[in-house]
């Protein structure tokens, strides 16, 4: 009996129809009615994406993948207002990023709830119940519109994940996938190349320093951004790959350290050793690998040294020969950072503490206090403020499962390619919570977030975890 092989969502096609008059009616609104270009093209975006994922699913992943290296963010948004959200601003204003969050979110969610056995490994479900417990927070919050948002951008990775599942079940469908993700990057990479050559060094000026970046992207989105590649195309290198891989890191990470978003940095760091450790190289190479970062680090500060604007990035103020040690850590700048965060703390304090104030009061607080919309610049103030302490606990221990799943699923690993891509995993993830400490990365849900979701969905089916569980049931 010959066995059939097809997409595993194209059997049921009688959404199509809906979908396609659903996409085409909001295109001729979009056309006739409100001649905005930037929102034309996100419902013509959104309506193709949301046609593909139910019909060729494993290509909409990829599509996906080749987004975070395009800045939907930033088209039709004014230089005057940056920050402006301009896209249907009656019903709170939104970007095209946006509309495609909404519309993938929506559609992996019904894609994911008609299939037959929804399967979760065991270790992952107390990050599941974390995302549960911060929807539910919306009930209590002031801003419910921001933490609706929020609430996405923490559901989204997620999303991706089961999708990953679902869609890769061999090392030849991953093979196909990485390509769009480095395509992306690729892309940021020429856009930077063609703002630098058309419009010089004042293209990347950010308040007096000189921040590479796409030209599209802010500099730290994009740092992020690079970071993941970096990652990526360094634990492909040394897996034995292929050098272009190397070649491709070093592109990837010159562009990170360019971005000058400093705890970007430490994130490629520890990346890099997270990764030498993964990959059961011998301790040499874990040392040599330190060694390397630890010489790279004195390059730096020599150049420092010799740069006032590089002192006055990262410190604020020229350096003294005089200070000490403690005192140059003391004049380290936070770009205003402790202020938001005292603000954030304060309030939390003033407030319920075990379940905080719902998701988005936080930004809510911060606009208030500022004067413009702002956010707390750290991932994990951010949650306790909105959630509480109990909604800190739950991501921090679901992130801990996180990390334990994918330890087991290094120490599974016996080929070159499933140590590369769990190393890979472990490394963003990693990172993940290193940038969390100083920047809010749920924000960048196409640049960084669903990356990171993606490598651990790989990472789990090239291992071929079978302790995986249906919803409800106990593992065996």
């Amino acid at each position: 009996m010959r066995a059939e092989t097809r997409n595993w969502a194209s059997g049921d096609r009688a959404g199509y129809p809906s979908i396609l008059l659903i996409a085409g009616l909001g295109t001729s609104f979009c056309v006739a009615a409100v001649y905005q270009p930037a929102l034309t093209f996100a419902i013509a975006l959104g309506g193709t994406l949301a046609m593909l994922v139910f019909r060729q699913t494993s290509l909409s992943l990829k599509l996906v993948l080749l987004l975070g290296g395009i800045p939907l963010e930033n088209l039709g948004v004014s230089d005057i207002h940056p920050t402006q959200k301009p896209l249907l601003g009656a019903l709170g204003g939104t970007t095209v990023d946006g509309i495609c969050l909404l519309v993938l979110s929506t559609c992996f969610a019904i894609l994911l709830s008609r299939s037959r056995e929804l399967l979760v490994p065991g270790r992952f479900r107390t990050y599941l119940y974390f995302v549960g417990f911060f929807a539910l927070s919306l009930a209590y919050s002031d801003n419910r519109l921001d933490g609706l948002r929020l609430v996405l951008k923490v559901a989204y990775p997620v999303l991706i994940f089961f999708v990953t599942l679902k869609v890769i079940k061999t090392e030849r469908n991953i093979d196909s996938a990485l390509p769009y993700w480095i395509a992306g990057g690729l892309v940021a990479t020429l856009t930077g190349v063609g703002v630098l050559l058309f419009r010089g060094a004042a293209g990347f000026m950010t308040g007096g320093d000189f921040r590479y970046s796409s030209g599209l992207l802010y500099a730290s989105p994009f740092s992020m951004y690079m970071f993941a590649l970096f990652a990526l195309c360094y634990g492909l290198w040394r897996a034995g790959r292929g050098s272009h891989y190397g070649a491709l890191a070093l592109l990837f990470g010159v562009q990170v350290l360019l971005a000058q978003t400093r705890i970007t940095w430490v994130a490629m760091a520890v990346g890099v050793l997270v990764i030498e450790g993964c990959m059961g190289r011998s301790l040499r190479s874990l040392v040599k690998a330190t060694s390397m970062i630890a010489f790279a680090g004195l390059v730096f500060f020599y150049v420092m040294q010799r740069s006032t604007g590089l002192q006055h990035r990262f410190f604020g103020e020229e350096l003294d020969p005089g200070n000490s040690v403690m005192d140059s850590v003391q004049t380290v700048n936070l770009s205003g950072r402790n202020i938001v965060w005292a603000t954030t703390v304060g309030d939390f304090w003033s407030h319920n503490r075990w379940v905080g104030q719902g998701a988005g009061s936080s930004s809510l607080l911060l606009t208030a206090v500022f004067e413009e919309s702002a956010v707390p610049h750290n991932e994990y103030l951010r949650i306790l403020h909105d959630a509480g302490a109990v909604g800190l606990a739950l991501f921090l221990v679901g992130i801990f499962r996180l990390f334990r799943f994918l330890r087991s699923l290094v120490q599974r690993s016996t080929t070159p390619q499933q140590k590369a891509l769990t190393a890979v995993a472990v490394a963003l993830l990693a990172g993940y919570m290193v940038v969390a400490v100083s920047d809010n990365p749920l924000d960048y849900y196409f640049i960084l977030s669903q990356y990171v979701f993606f490598a651990i969905g790989i990472a789990a089916a090239v291992i071929q975890e079978n302790r995986w569980v249906a919803v409800g049931q106990d593992p065996s």
